[in-house]
């Protein structure tokens, strides 16, 4: 009889788990892509720089002002430009032509890519709409011009001093050529931009704690567990659930003091703690001193 007991006792258990595991399961939620709003850098001004290979001349420019929003997918691996916003002083193109002021804007819904968020690395591919004030009819011009352009940046962030973001688009393009109509002006474009933009929770999360996992090479059914939680941590900041968001990040910085030491280097498994701490920090919610790994786990 003892034993039977001792089997049903087993199974009650089992049954338990499950019902805890389907409940944990319920409450999955998935993260919306990041949403990364940047402005020049006034340490690091950008140049928009134009080449005519075939005329040796290479003309260039200040960026005097840039704005975008970069919508990033940590768990996804995307990334696209939601929206761009760009002013340029003049360039001067052959024959002394000035292009007048410049203004740079992405055509809205044509920006694709992908998200490395190890590397913290995205590449995408769109289509710019550069306006102009300057007379440039005897190029075949008028404005606004479409250019078709590759885009390739990394993403840098400090939780305390804020995200960097420095980034280059390049394209080539032809235009009518005034001085000699059979042969066509060929040139390439090329745009370095350095933006900034302050640290929030979410960016914390998906732009420093999501990446530092995937480096940790840890076996698959770990890293998705940690993933796992970030995820829904993510999720739950962006639908406003703060409370449910920090419930998150103490699971996910528990898992990784257990961890402490066997799986995760405890200096690595510090770090990650640390990092929890501040995003809940940003979201005015609590601290993780508690849970921080102790020496030897």
């Amino acid at each position: 009889m003892k034993a039977i007991g001792t089997k049903r006792s087993m199974v009650s258990a089992s049954v338990a788990l499950l019902g805890l595991a389907a409940a944990a399961s319920a409450q999955l939620q998935t993260a919306q892509p990041l949403s990364v709003v940047t402005t020049e850098d006034p340490a690091a001004p950008g140049a928009f720089t134009l080449s005519f290979g075939g005329l040796g001349l290479t003309t260039s420019s200040h960026i005097t002002s840039t704005t975008y929003e970069l919508r990033l997918d940590p768990f996804q691996g995307t990334a696209h430009f939601e929206s761009y916003l760009q002013h340029v002083q003049p360039l001067i193109l052959p024959g002394g032509f000035s292009t007048g002021d410049i203004t740079v804007e992405i055509v809205p819904g044509s920006s694709a890519g992908t998200f490395d968020a190890q590397s913290r690395i995205f590449t995408t591919s769109e289509f710019y709409a550069v306006s102009f004030t300057g007379d440039l009819s005897a190029f075949g011009l008028t404005s606004p011009v479409f250019l078709p352009s590759s885009s390739t940046g990394l993403v840098a962030l400090d939780p305390e001093a804020g995200g960097m973001v420095g980034m280059d688009w390049t394209g080539a393009g032809e235009l009518a050529n005034p001085f000699d109509p059979a042969n066509p002006l060929t040139f390439t474009y090329a745009c370095a931009v350095n933006t900034v933009f302050p640290a929030d929770a979410p960016n914390v999360v998906g732009l420093a704690l999501v990446p530092d996992v995937l480096g940790l090479a840890l076996p698959r059914d770990v890293e998705r567990s940690l993933v796992g939680l970030l995820d829904q941590a993510l999720a739950r900041i962006q639908d406003g659930q703060r409370a449910r968001a920090v419930q998150s990040l103490l699971a996910f910085a528990g898992k990784v003091s257990v961890l402490s030491g066997r799986l995760i280097d405890p200096s690595e498994a510090a770090q990650l703690v640390t990092l929890a701490t501040q995003a809940i920090d940003l979201l005015g919610s609590g601290r993780l001193s508690d849970l921080a790994p102790r020496k030897g786990q």
